[in-house]
């Protein structure tokens, strides 16, 4: 699997494993499988950017806490906005 991102990322020529990426992440399954991918295939100069819209309320605030540890443990700079009702 992380073969196939890898090859389909590269083979794009848009970016390559040195091209700053800002990876938008709500947190769920989709963004996290895109981040841990560019991640586990050496993609070294990645930052997260979220947004906090507050729909579900504290399950918004939980997504957010998610993934700002998990950037936090990766050493992956973070980047939030939260948005008022």
């Amino acid at each position: 699997m992380l073969e196939l991102i890898e090859n389909t990322l590269l083979s794009s020529d848009l970016f390559n494993k040195s091209t700053p990426l800002l990876i938008a992440s709500s947190g769920g399954r989709d963004s996290m499988a895109l981040l841990f991918g560019l991640i586990q295939s050496g993609f070294k100069n990645i930052e997260v950017a979220h947004c906090n819209f507050q729909l579900r309320g504290k399950e918004s605030d939980g997504d957010q806490i998610f993934i700002q540890e998990y950037c936090l443990k990766n050493n992956i700079p973070f980047n939030t906005i939260r948005f008022e009702e």
